[in-house]
């Protein structure tokens, strides 16, 4: 069978509602599966089954771009497109389960960089480069609640109540509740002056793609964020090391040191680990 149709087939699958797979899972299994079709050239999908242990891990080290965790990614989204082949009766042969490493399917996780926390005057200096209020509310929003860039861009003027409290679609198209702080709901109401009241999201683009259907993209509120970034009079270096998710684990940072619970932070961002909060 045509090896393209059959993943294309698989990839359908999560758009699947019933499989609450999100946009961003099948996103990153479609790149990741990608890698592996391109680097194969599969024809049929049985081209699949006579991948050797040394073939495999030639591709995987030919990744060179990516880290350990990365390629472990891909493994990870390789073995569960193997797992459908032989659940669907596409593959009969149990060889490729053992060709990954000969079983031992992941590499060891390389040793992360200690990541440098952001300080009250970087803070303040990234405040001081926001030319807008939608722009402050953003940085503040992220800073001070944790939220994911994608969470971010989901929020429509209409979850938010009086209070301050909505929900925001999370990974897993989860629904996670978020309060904001008075200091920070102050902000919003800043920034509800300013904005086009006929919009349906909190944040909009107002040129590009996006613009159309009046919702930023992730990708685009990261983009905000280095635009911002960009106008600081932080070095370059520093600039590159900030990113969305750097916000995101200043608050966690800030919850552990003001509550000495990791459990709290653990909450407040909506892990369902505590080993991941760890991690931050």
């Amino acid at each position: 069978m045509d090896a393209d149709e059959i993943l294309e087939k698989y990839l359908e699958m999560f758009k699947n509602p019933m499989l609450n797979k999100s946009p961003l899972t099948h996103k990153t299994y479609q790149r990741d599966l990608g890698k592996f079709y391109d680097h194969f050239k599969f024809s049929e999908i049985s081209d699949v089954e006579i991948v050797s242990k040394e073939q495999f891990r030639d591709f995987i080290f030919s990744l060179t771009t990516l880290s350990n965790e990365s390629k472990n990614g891909v493994i990870r989204a390789i073995s569960a497109f193997i797992n459908f082949l032989k659940n669907e009766d596409y593959i009969v042969s149990e060889k490729i389960s053992t060709t990954m490493f000969g079983g031992k399917r992941y590499l060891p996780k390389t040793e992360k960089k200690e990541k440098m926390q952001l300080n009250d005057a970087e803070i303040h200096e990234i405040y001081r480069a926001c030319e807008t209020a939608q722009e402050k509310f953003m940085i503040a929003l992220m800073i001070y609640t944790g939220l994911r860039e994608s969470s971010v861009a989901s929020i429509k003027i209409a979850d938010i109540d009086e209070a301050g409290f909505f929900k925001v679609r999370a990974k897993g198209n989860k629904l996670d509740p978020v309060k904001m702080s008075p200091s920070l709901y102050k902000l919003f109401t800043e920034y509800k002056k300013t904005r086009d009241n006929k919009k349906e999201y909190l944040f909009y683009p107002t040129i590009g793609r996006g613009a159309k259907n009046e919702k930023m993209s992730p990708k685009t509120v990261y983009e905000r964020v280095k635009s911002i970034l960009s106008r600081t009079f932080l070095s370059d270096e520093r600039q590159a090391e900030i990113t969305p998710h750097t916000f995101r684990h200043a608050f966690v940072t800030k919850i552990i040191s003001s509550t000495k619970s990791v459990e709290s932070a653990r909450q407040a961002v909506h892990h369902s680990s505590i080993s991941t909060t760890n991690m931050y």
